[in-house]
Protein backbone atom coordinates (compact mmCIF):
# COMPACT_ATOMS: atom_id res chain seq x y z
CA UNK A 1 0.00 0.00 0.00
CA UNK A 2 1.16 3.52 -0.84
CA UNK A 3 0.65 6.24 1.76
CA UNK A 4 1.31 9.98 1.76
CA UNK A 5 3.04 11.34 4.87
CA UNK A 6 2.59 15.06 5.52
CA UNK A 7 5.09 16.32 8.09
CA UNK A 8 4.05 19.30 10.23
CA UNK A 9 2.55 21.57 7.54
CA UNK A 10 1.20 23.95 10.17
CA UNK A 11 0.70 27.71 10.12
CA UNK A 12 3.47 28.43 12.62
CA UNK A 13 6.00 26.65 10.38
CA UNK A 14 4.79 27.35 6.85
CA UNK A 15 3.49 30.93 7.00
CA UNK A 16 5.96 33.80 7.16
CA UNK A 17 3.81 35.25 9.95
CA UNK A 18 4.09 32.08 12.05
CA UNK A 19 5.79 31.77 15.42
CA UNK A 20 8.59 29.70 13.92
CA UNK A 21 8.56 30.15 10.13
CA UNK A 22 10.81 27.77 8.22
CA UNK A 23 12.74 29.69 5.57
CA UNK A 24 11.30 29.13 2.10
CA UNK A 25 8.43 26.97 3.34
CA UNK A 26 5.76 29.42 2.22
CA UNK A 27 7.02 29.06 -1.35
CA UNK A 28 6.22 25.34 -1.23
CA UNK A 29 2.48 25.83 -0.62
CA UNK A 30 1.54 25.21 -4.27
CA UNK A 31 3.42 21.91 -4.26
CA UNK A 32 1.91 20.92 -0.92
CA UNK A 33 -1.54 21.61 -2.34
CA UNK A 34 -0.83 19.54 -5.45
CA UNK A 35 0.37 16.55 -3.45
CA UNK A 36 -2.64 16.70 -1.14
CA UNK A 37 -5.05 16.92 -4.07
CA UNK A 38 -3.36 13.98 -5.80
CA UNK A 39 -3.64 11.78 -2.73
CA UNK A 40 -7.33 12.62 -2.38
CA UNK A 41 -7.98 12.03 -6.05
CA UNK A 42 -6.37 8.59 -5.81
CA UNK A 43 -8.16 7.91 -2.49
CA UNK A 44 -4.83 7.28 -0.77
CA UNK A 45 -4.31 7.55 2.97
CA UNK A 46 -2.65 10.75 4.15
CA UNK A 47 -0.97 10.55 7.54
CA UNK A 48 -0.30 14.04 8.86
CA UNK A 49 1.94 14.70 11.83
CA UNK A 50 1.31 17.89 13.83
CA UNK A 51 3.05 19.52 16.75
CA UNK A 52 0.67 20.18 19.63
CA UNK A 53 2.45 22.03 22.41
CA UNK A 54 1.26 23.28 25.78
CA UNK A 55 4.26 24.83 27.53
CA UNK A 56 2.93 23.78 30.94
CA UNK A 57 4.73 21.77 33.65
CA UNK A 58 2.58 18.71 32.89
CA UNK A 59 4.22 18.44 29.45
CA UNK A 60 7.74 19.49 30.42
CA UNK A 61 9.34 16.08 29.98
CA UNK A 62 7.67 15.56 26.60
CA UNK A 63 8.54 19.02 25.28
CA UNK A 64 12.03 19.60 26.69
CA UNK A 65 13.77 18.56 23.44
CA UNK A 66 11.84 21.25 21.54
CA UNK A 67 10.73 24.28 23.58
CA UNK A 68 13.20 26.83 24.93
CA UNK A 69 11.06 27.32 28.02
CA UNK A 70 12.27 23.83 29.07
CA UNK A 71 15.81 24.22 27.72
CA UNK A 72 15.10 23.12 24.15
CA UNK A 73 16.35 24.89 21.00
CA UNK A 74 13.13 26.47 19.72
CA UNK A 75 10.69 29.20 20.82
CA UNK A 76 7.12 28.43 21.79
CA UNK A 77 5.19 27.31 18.72
CA UNK A 78 2.12 25.35 17.68
CA UNK A 79 0.47 25.95 21.04
CA UNK A 80 -2.78 24.12 21.63
CA UNK A 81 -5.82 26.12 20.54
CA UNK A 82 -3.90 28.79 18.62
CA UNK A 83 -4.19 29.53 14.88
CA UNK A 84 -0.53 28.63 14.49
CA UNK A 85 -1.16 25.06 15.56
CA UNK A 86 -3.62 24.49 12.74
CA UNK A 87 -2.57 23.09 9.38
CA UNK A 88 -2.35 25.43 6.41
CA UNK A 89 -5.44 25.57 4.23
CA UNK A 90 -3.73 23.67 1.40
CA UNK A 91 -3.20 20.56 3.51
CA UNK A 92 -5.94 20.84 6.14
CA UNK A 93 -7.79 17.49 6.28
CA UNK A 94 -11.46 17.43 5.40
CA UNK A 95 -12.42 14.63 7.78
CA UNK A 96 -9.50 14.29 10.20
CA UNK A 97 -9.15 11.30 12.47
CA UNK A 98 -6.98 12.70 15.26
CA UNK A 99 -4.63 10.44 17.21
CA UNK A 100 -3.51 12.04 20.47
CA UNK A 101 -0.16 11.25 22.04
CA UNK A 102 -1.57 8.58 24.34
CA UNK A 103 -1.74 4.83 23.88
CA UNK A 104 -4.80 3.63 21.93
CA UNK A 105 -6.22 0.13 21.88
CA UNK A 106 -5.73 -1.97 18.77
CA UNK A 107 -9.49 -1.90 18.21
CA UNK A 108 -9.52 1.91 18.24
CA UNK A 109 -6.58 2.08 15.82
CA UNK A 110 -8.18 -0.37 13.41
CA UNK A 111 -11.21 1.91 13.27
CA UNK A 112 -9.01 4.94 12.65
CA UNK A 113 -7.19 3.11 9.84
CA UNK A 114 -10.45 2.92 7.90
CA UNK A 115 -10.21 6.68 7.27
CA UNK A 116 -8.17 8.47 4.65
CA UNK A 117 -6.85 11.41 6.67
CA UNK A 118 -5.13 10.48 9.92
CA UNK A 119 -3.60 13.21 12.08
CA UNK A 120 -0.82 12.21 14.49
CA UNK A 121 -0.27 14.62 17.38
CA UNK A 122 3.16 14.89 18.97
CA UNK A 123 5.25 16.95 21.39
CA UNK A 124 8.66 15.85 20.09
CA UNK A 125 10.31 16.01 16.66
CA UNK A 126 9.53 12.52 15.47
CA UNK A 127 6.00 11.44 14.52
CA UNK A 128 7.02 8.07 15.93
CA UNK A 129 7.27 9.58 19.42
CA UNK A 130 3.51 9.06 19.39
CA UNK A 131 3.14 5.40 20.50
CA UNK A 132 0.44 4.74 17.90
CA UNK A 133 2.27 5.79 14.73
CA UNK A 134 4.21 2.60 14.08
CA UNK A 135 1.12 0.51 14.76
CA UNK A 136 -0.95 2.56 12.32
CA UNK A 137 1.67 2.24 9.57
CA UNK A 138 1.80 -1.53 10.13
CA UNK A 139 -2.00 -1.89 10.22
CA UNK A 140 -2.23 -0.03 6.91
CA UNK A 141 0.30 -2.52 5.51
CA UNK A 142 2.20 0.40 4.04
CA UNK A 143 4.97 -0.57 1.65
CA UNK A 144 5.82 2.83 0.16
CA UNK A 145 5.51 6.41 1.40
CA UNK A 146 5.57 9.83 -0.23
CA UNK A 147 7.02 12.17 2.41
CA UNK A 148 6.97 15.99 2.44
CA UNK A 149 6.63 19.07 4.66
CA UNK A 150 8.92 20.45 7.37
CA UNK A 151 11.48 20.24 8.53
CA UNK A 152 13.98 18.24 6.53
CA UNK A 153 16.53 18.22 9.35
CA UNK A 154 14.20 17.34 12.22
CA UNK A 155 10.74 15.80 11.84
CA UNK A 156 11.18 14.63 8.26
CA UNK A 157 14.57 13.03 8.88
CA UNK A 158 13.27 11.25 11.98
CA UNK A 159 10.17 10.09 10.13
CA UNK A 160 12.06 8.89 7.07
CA UNK A 161 14.56 6.88 9.08
CA UNK A 162 11.82 5.26 11.18
CA UNK A 163 9.85 4.34 8.05
CA UNK A 164 12.97 2.77 6.57
CA UNK A 165 13.50 0.75 9.77
CA UNK A 166 10.00 -0.61 9.21
CA UNK A 167 11.05 -1.73 5.74
CA UNK A 168 9.08 0.93 3.87
CA UNK A 169 10.33 2.51 0.65
CA UNK A 170 10.42 6.26 1.23
CA UNK A 171 10.27 8.99 -1.43
CA UNK A 172 11.06 12.46 -0.13
CA UNK A 173 9.58 15.27 -2.22
CA UNK A 174 12.46 17.73 -2.00
CA UNK A 175 10.69 20.77 -3.47
CA UNK A 176 7.83 20.32 -1.01
CA UNK A 177 10.16 20.11 1.99
CA UNK A 178 12.33 22.66 3.79
CA UNK A 179 15.01 22.54 6.53
CA UNK A 180 15.27 24.71 9.63
CA UNK A 181 19.08 24.85 9.33
CA UNK A 182 19.94 25.74 12.91
CA UNK A 183 23.43 25.15 11.58
CA UNK A 184 23.93 26.20 7.92
CA UNK A 185 24.39 22.69 6.49
CA UNK A 186 21.90 20.76 8.63
CA UNK A 187 19.49 20.27 5.73
CA UNK A 188 22.17 18.95 3.37
CA UNK A 189 23.56 16.64 6.04
CA UNK A 190 20.09 15.27 6.72
CA UNK A 191 19.51 14.62 3.01
CA UNK A 192 22.75 12.63 2.86
CA UNK A 193 21.79 10.66 5.96
CA UNK A 194 18.42 9.79 4.46
CA UNK A 195 19.96 8.82 1.13
CA UNK A 196 22.42 6.56 2.95
CA UNK A 197 19.40 4.86 4.55
CA UNK A 198 17.85 4.26 1.13
CA UNK A 199 15.45 7.20 0.91
CA UNK A 200 14.73 8.29 -2.67
CA UNK A 201 14.68 11.99 -3.62
CA UNK A 202 11.93 13.07 -6.04
CA UNK A 203 10.23 16.26 -7.22
CA UNK A 204 6.59 17.21 -7.02
CA UNK A 205 6.42 17.17 -10.81
CA UNK A 206 7.73 13.61 -10.95
CA UNK A 207 5.16 12.41 -8.41
CA UNK A 208 2.31 14.18 -10.23
CA UNK A 209 3.43 13.01 -13.67
CA UNK A 210 4.36 9.44 -12.94
CA UNK A 211 3.39 8.36 -9.44
CA UNK A 212 5.64 5.41 -10.33
CA UNK A 213 5.27 3.83 -6.93
CA UNK A 214 1.48 3.68 -6.70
Amino acid sequence: MLIFFDSDTQNDFILSTGKMPVHGAENSRKNLASLTQLARKRKLVIISSVDRHFGTPKYREMEMTELDVWGGPFPMHCLDGTPGQKKIKETAPKKPLVVENIKYSDAALKKICKGNEIVIEKQKFSPFSNPNTAKIVKMLKAKKAILYGVSTDYSIRSCALELRRLGIDVYLVTDASRPVNVKPNDGEISIRQMQAAGVHMVSTEKVLRELPIA
